[in-house]
């Protein structure tokens, strides 16, 4: 419900803390009662679904102009593709990421040869590790939180890069970063996912209602390395096109110009 936060601060998805998150709902809400969302000149979102959850909060569609984050990697060297890779999650461990429903998928296909490697760290990594346990999943670690070097290694066994949120994500670096690596991604068609993953070309697409066709998207790369680096290479292409540095700035650019001239 607009207005309503108190889902928020149940769920404490601001900093894991409750009273955080209740306490920028009480901002957020003060904000709203003081109009100041009609007295800002002009709001930047990072995908259209962030867009049109900011119009939900009561934001003027014609206030706001999308333009994606960029990705601008020191080096962009794809590690060593390998011939028989691996399946890999990279990120919180916290509900909204959809980790329990990653694996079930698993589950489906833990004797394909390969692992699922789960890096990260969270609130809900001792029930995951419980899932694993009582379900007997096999050929899943956890590593935690890497460093540079060790998340390299780890990069370098991967064949794909699994997104499988439950929640809208107003973006996904995740996505960038595992282009920037040369890897394809495998995702929920859900939020700013489905916006930036063009299905079949740079990564796969799935509901996130169906934990099966999960399973066999990994699968299907697993067991195709040439399609995997094919699709892994697209990414990396258009990352370098629509996600550059160059191309952000040339969008922000008249942005901000406007802004200043509306002020002077």
């Amino acid at each position: 419900m607009q207005g309503d936060f108190r889902n928020a601060f149940r769920t404490a998805c601001w900093h894991d803390s409750h009273i955080q998150s209740g306490l920028m709902g009480v901002i957020t809400a003060r904000a709203r009662a003081m109009d100041l969302f009609h007295r800002i000149h002009h709001w930047i979102a990072i995908s259209e679904a962030q867009k049109l959850e900011h119009v939900a909060m009561g934001i003027p569609s014609e206030k706001i102009t999308v333009i994606p984050h960029f990705y601008d990697p020191l080096k962009m060297i794809d590690p060593p593709f390998p011939d028989r890779g691996d399946a890999l999650f990279v990120g919180r461990l916290s509900a909204e990421k959809g980790v329990d429903r990653l694996l079930r998928a698993w589950q489906s296909i833990h004797d394909c040869g390969r692992t699922l490697w789960i890096v990260g760290d969270g609130p809900e990594r001792p029930r995951l590790e419980a899932m694993v346990r009582e379900g007997g999943i096999r050929n899943i670690q956890f590593t935690g939180f890497l460093n540079h070097l060790e998340m390299q290694e780890i990069w370098a066994k991967s064949a794909c890069n699994i997104i499988p949120s439950i929640w809208k994500e107003p973006f996904g670096m995740v996505v960038l970063e595992a282009w920037a690596k040369g890897r394809p991604v495998v995702a929920h068609h859900i939020g700013a996912l489905s916006e930036i993953i063009a299905d079949g070309v740079d990564g796969l697409l799935v509901s996130d209602h169906q934990p099966e066709q999960l399973g066999e998207a990994m699968l299907s790369l697993l067991q195709n390395p040439v399609r995997a680096q094919q699709m892994g290479h697209a990414g990396r292409e258009k990352l370098k096109g629509k996600y550059s540095r160059k191309t952000w700035l040339d969008a922000i650019r008249p942005v901000l110009s406007e802004a200043i001239r509306a002020k002077t």
